[in-house]
């Protein structure tokens, strides 16, 4: 802001707000004091943001302006029927006991876990059951990596007995329909993150299977960048993306249930999560 132009505490202030053609532009009681140009998405939808602070709005108006066509890369996602897993405030929806919440602490729409969860089950599980979803699901690793010797998963889902040196931060992942083998890893091995370990692992496993869930390529940011899942599981089928980037391509997960709860592992390390939201799809889609 080019100037302090907000009243004191207790008192309104009045915010206008134009945005036309990629430019932004905000005056605070009758002055413009910012902008901004060049803005991607030129068009979406509008929040009130949520800090954990008290905040008291009023007043609202909105008027359209002529559009200017935006390309279709410059729209904004249209509202598919994403629902939020978290609050942001605390574990309501998840089987937390005392001992979870003590570990696992949502701060201002991060869920923060330190690894230490002593519970008999430790790993964090949605009360309700999903079948078929498509899931959004971003993750970090927070903590410091170390240099560590980890085996090389082949292009075929075999382990190699060949191993390599990796910055190694930590290891979670998330459990599908309620089970354990249903794992999308998320992890630091060369192989890279999204790979479904209890059935790569498994020896009942047929080689498609093996090779189906093990990832096509390295999508990870770098280790302390966050990274985002898109998930879907439709029937036995499973596709991962990471970071925009295809990793398992329509997997086959035989006999894996209909349903059950969704979970988010503990390993023993220290991992974030944030903006988990979950889509139920129906039988046509």
């Amino acid at each position: 802001p080019s100037e302090n132009r907000a009243k004191g505490e207790y008192e309104w202030n009045h915010y206008r707000v134009t945005a036309n053609d990629g430019v932004i532009k905000l005056a605070v009681n009758g002055k413009e004091v910012s902008g901004v140009s060049k803005c991607t998405p030129r068009k979406g939808y509008l929040a009130l943001e949520a800090e954990g602070s008290e905040c008291r709005f009023k007043n609202i108006k909105i008027k359209e302006l002529p559009s200017t066509n935006p390309k279709p890369e410059e729209i904004c996602d249209v509202d598919v029927g994403f629902v939020s897993l978290f609050t942001g405030l605390d574990l309501t929806g998840w089987k937390a006991g005392d001992e979870h919440k003590k570990h696992w602490l949502m701060n201002d729409g991060v869920l923060h876990y330190d690894g230490r969860c002593k519970a008999k089950d430790p790993n964090l599980w949605t009360e309700k059951s999903y079948g078929d979803f498509e899931m959004i699901c971003d993750w970090r690793f927070p903590g410091k990596p170390i240099k560590m010797k980890r085996p090389i998963i082949l292009p075929t889902g075999e382990t190699s007995k060949e191993e390599v040196e990796v910055l190694d931060a930590g290891d979670s992942g998330i459990y599908l329909r309620g089970n354990a083998k249903n794992q999308i890893n998320i992890w630091c091995w060369p192989v890279a993150s999204g790979e479904v370990w209890g059935y790569r692992t498994d020896p009942k496993s047929s080689p498609e299977v093996k090779a189906g869930v093990t990832p096509k390529v390295n999508a990870d940011n770098k280790l302390g960048q966050w990274n985002r899942f898109f998930i879907r599981m439709k029937g036995d089928r499973l596709t991962v993306k990471l970071n925009g980037k295809l990793v398992i391509d329509n997997a086959h997960l035989p006999g894996i249930a209909p349903t059950g709860p969704i979970a988010l592992q503990h390993h023993g390390d220290p991992i974030q999560f944030r903006n988990v939201f979950i889509r139920e799809l129906k039988a046509d889609e």
